[in-house]
């Protein structure tokens, strides 16, 4: 089907479809951060869950939601001893009242996302683009890839053995959303 871009009225969210065959399969993309567009995550969220309402309407046989980095990933567990929701469960679950029965998305911040949906989800994996990316970096001694906390070891560890370069992580303490200490980086650092 055909889609017209988002747009707000009194800071309101609508979107809008040209129409589609009812009994199809409809595709939904949205770029959740998209910073040439001037609005928020929230509105990008909002915008994916009003087009995948309104492509339901005329029957779609099914809805698949094209998301390269799935807002709130990072929201997928709660903290020890804090009342806090698992925000990534119930963008999951708003995903799926709208009507979406497919995921597609890159890579994700973590594997136990997949579980917060009942529909599945397909997972881009980027490795192989970064290697190529930075190809030129490949067996470089004084090269060190770090990931940035416990969650992305495995991930780091498997590109540097790809590009045959050194690893390391950081281990680090989290005081709100976007405030994060760094404790220590593990590895060795040394001649890089």
């Amino acid at each position: 089907s055909s889609l017209s871009n988002g747009f707000q009225v009194f800071d309101q969210v609508y979107a809008m479809t040209g129409g589609g065959p009812g009994g199809a399969t409809q595709v939904v993309v949205q770029q959740l951060y998209d910073p040439t567009s001037g609005r928020s995550v929230n509105d990008n969220y909002l915008e994916l869950l009003f087009l995948a309402d309104a492509v339901r309407k005329p029957a779609a046989k099914s809805i698949t939601a094209v998301i390269p980095y799935p807002a709130y990933a990072r929201q997928d567990k709660i903290d020890y001893g804090k009342r806090q929701p698992i925000s990534a469960k119930v963008m999951a679950d708003l995903s799926e009242a709208a009507g979406i029965r497919h995921v597609l998305t890159c890579t994700l911040h973590s594997q136990q996302s997949k579980g917060f949906y009942t529909v599945p989800v397909d997972e881009l994996d980027l490795l192989k683009t970064w290697v190529e990316y930075f190809g030129d970096l490949q067996g470089k001694e004084d090269v060190i890839v770090v990931a940035p906390d416990a969650g992305a070891v495995k991930t780091t560890q498997l590109f540097a053995r790809f590009m045959n370069i050194s690893s390391a992580f950081a281990s680090k303490s989290r005081t709100s959303a976007s405030d994060v200490t760094a404790l220590s980086v593990v590895g060795d650092f040394r001649g890089k």
